[in-house]
């Protein structure tokens, strides 16, 4: 498995795969197929700041997907103050199957990836996410051009799960 932080790692082929995955979950799920590829796994949510929208989907994407997330605010944990951030993602790996971090910083980001185990996947989610509802409704592909979150960018989002 590969780490992967930033959407300008992906090809065009990947992203149209994540939709593709999408796509399938959500018409099984509407066939009341419920598919639970996190069962038994956790996840943590990391959030230097709040975010309605972030928190919620993932939270309520984890369950749907049978896994649990647990929502650590950075300021609870002391992210970068009282805990280095290395030893938060070090931490983190014995206790959860994943993690998404909704941080400032893209180094925090990269920083998360090269702390987890070599066996996790670290995947942006903002950008491809924000795409899904255009490609849902038209059913056609949309541009997968790379670059849409920058490093250091506020809506830079993170995640890391050993399932997917």
């Amino acid at each position: 498995m590969r780490h992967f932080v930033s959407v300008a790692d992906l090809t065009r082929e990947d992203v149209l795969h994540l939709f593709e995955v999408a796509a399938e979950l959500k018409t099984r799920r509407k066939a009341g197929d419920l598919a639970t590829p996190l069962a038994g796994r956790s996840i943590a949510l990391i959030f230097e700041k709040p975010s309605l929208r972030t928190r919620v989907t993932f939270e309520v994407g984890a369950v749907q997907l049978g896994g649990r997330a647990v929502y650590l605010m950075a300021s609870e944990i002391g992210l970068g103050t009282r805990e280095a951030v290395s030893d938060v993602a070090r931490n983190l790996s014995l206790w959860v199957d994943g993690i998404v971090a909704r941080v400032n910083s893209h180094e925090t980001v990269l920083t998360l990836a090269r702390r987890f185990p070599s066996s996790t996947r670290c995947r942006t989610a903002s950008t491809p996410a924000r795409r899904w509802p255009t490609t849902s409704r038209s059913g056609s592909a949309v541009s997968t051009s790379p670059g849409s979150t920058r490093p250091g960018s506020a809506t830079a989002t993170t995640s890391a799960t050993r399932s997917c």
